[in-house]
């Protein structure tokens, strides 16, 4: 059975994904908290001098705010039930997205 497990682990390792990444890419915006607890903001990081439009997605999927950002600006969102919600920010063509949870106090 040891045997098995090696040459199991031996095989995972030859053929895994060795691939290195020379930089991650993050995403332009930051929600603060988050978690949170009903209300919540998003701000573009200032270091990028641009306007992006920023949408919010309900739990069950439906469209509950849209916006105009501008960077070095934050915007509050109020949240009116518990879960996981959804942003996307659109810049320069690009389109990122974050997750937001909601919990109760």
């Amino acid at each position: 059975m040891h045997i098995l497990r090696f040459l199991l682990f031996a095989l995972l390792l030859a053929t895994g994904c060795n691939k290195e990444i020379d930089e991650v890419l993050l995403p332009p915006f930051t929600v603060f908290p988050n978690p949170c607890q009903g209300f919540c903001q998003i701000a573009l990081i200032q270091s990028i001098p641009v306007t992006g439009n920023a949408t919010l997605f309900a739990p069950n999927g439906d469209e509950i705010a849209r916006l105009t950002m501008e960077s070095g600006n934050s915007y509050a969102f109020q949240l009116p039930e518990e879960g996981v919600y959804v942003v996307t920010v659109h810049l320069d063509g690009e389109q990122y997205s974050g997750q937001i949870l909601n919990t109760l106090p």
